[in-house]
């Protein structure tokens, strides 16, 4: 990630979430609800938000596993970090949160670690891995299911392709 990006989202951290408001209308709160939903986390889940920013998803993530679960809260961004734990201190009990200061393109974890990951708005500041992938069912019955899933990676700068005007 360059440091001018960081640059930027330390800078507009205080007012960071003012600004999702306003960009949005109010509808992230929405669409935050969906991703969660989507991302299939269940009580006592392992998860990861990758570019969490100042915390929302990782909040209503946490929501979802609950204290027998533990979400991970990665950002590039030490002072939207910050922001996020200031308002975790708000939450009673303590949701089961580590927030980690990290390049979501160089991960700290291991393969296979987590249940579900989640990714907001950082889509648009990083290398984008996008994954598109179709689940088939070969086999079904009431005792036995064999499923597979095809994959298909793509990999996209996002920068170039704005600066490209795609």
């Amino acid at each position: 990630m360059s440091n001018e990006v960081r640059t930027i989202f330390n800078r507009i951290a205080p007012v960071y979430d003012q600004l999702n408001d306003r960009l949005s209308l109010g509808q992230h709160r929405i669409w935050k609800e969906m991703t969660v939903k989507w991302s299939g986390v269940k009580l006592g889940d392992t998860s990861l938000d990758l570019c969490c920013g100042s915390g929302d998803l990782t909040f209503r993530l946490a929501r979802h596993v609950g204290m027998t679960g533990q979400i991970y809260g990665v950002d590039f961004s030490a002072n939207l970090l910050d922001t996020a734990q200031e308002r975790c201190k708000n939450h009673h009990p303590q949701p089961p949160i580590s927030w980690i200061e990290a390049d979501v393109l160089n991960l700290p974890f291991d393969d296979n670690y987590f249940d579900a990951a989640t990714m907001g708005y950082g889509l648009r500041n990083v290398k984008v891995f996008l994954v598109v992938c179709k689940k088939y069912t070969v086999f079904s019955n009431q005792e036995q299911k064999l499923q597979f899933w095809t994959f298909i990676v793509l990999v996209i700068n996002s920068s170039a392709l704005c600066n490209n005007g795609i």
